[in-house]
């Protein structure tokens, strides 16, 4: 536990902010996933961290250092084994329980659209990073994160949350892939 404590550590020195309502939605994750138990676990964990605040004083309004929530899942990869898919499913979660996202998006009724706001979606979110178009057609769509770096484990957490976007604006399955393209992040996202 002592290495991935100084790899995190060092992660959190990193500059970037988030909503904080991503760490309340992925502490809800784990509590869903792994029970009180776990959340109690994590959570004492996380604590033992150089960098801790007090989760009571904090709003869901307020931004934080994002590299808080690549905390959050390193620890569950470590304490619970999680895989890639638990990642994504937990991205999707902190969309699907995200407030300023619902209220976003509820305004967003197509690709289309999604697309025309993709820079509004994310500026809601993160403080940090720039998520651009670089292709869009038919039945695929791949998106440029740059600016962002702060943990491989993150991109795929990143994805879900994409995902569960683009979801909401068609009833076909998708499928996200992620690749490191130079100085960025490619999110491809291709439907039938």
């Amino acid at each position: 536990m002592g290495d991935i404590n100084k790899s995190i550590n060092k992660l959190i020195e990193k500059n970037g902010e988030m909503r904080s309502e991503f760490l309340f939605n992925c502490f809800l994750f784990v509590e869903k996933k792994e029970g009180e138990e776990g959340l109690s676990q994590l959570k004492e964990t996380f604590d033992q961290l150089e960098y801790s605040f007090n989760f009571k004083k904090l709003s869901k309004e307020d931004w934080i250092k994002s590299s808080l929530k690549t905390a959050i899942i390193l620890l569950s990869v470590d304490l619970f084994d999680w895989s890639n898919d638990d990642l994504i499913e937990m991205g999707k979660f902190c969309l699907k329980y995200s407030t300023y996202n619902k209220l976003f998006l509820r305004n967003v009724e197509s690709m289309d659209s999604l697309l025309e706001k993709i820079d509004d979606f994310w500026s809601i979110n993160y403080k940090t990073g720039k998520l651009e178009i670089e292709e869009s057609r038919k039945n695929k769509i791949v998106l440029n994160l740059s600016d962002y770096g702060v943990h491989p484990a993150d991109y795929v957490f990143i994805s879900g949350f994409l995902e569960a976007a683009f979801s909401l604006c068609t009833q076909k399955d998708l499928s996200i892939k992620v690749k490191k393209n130079n100085d960025m992040n490619q999110f491809s996202i291709t439907w039938k």
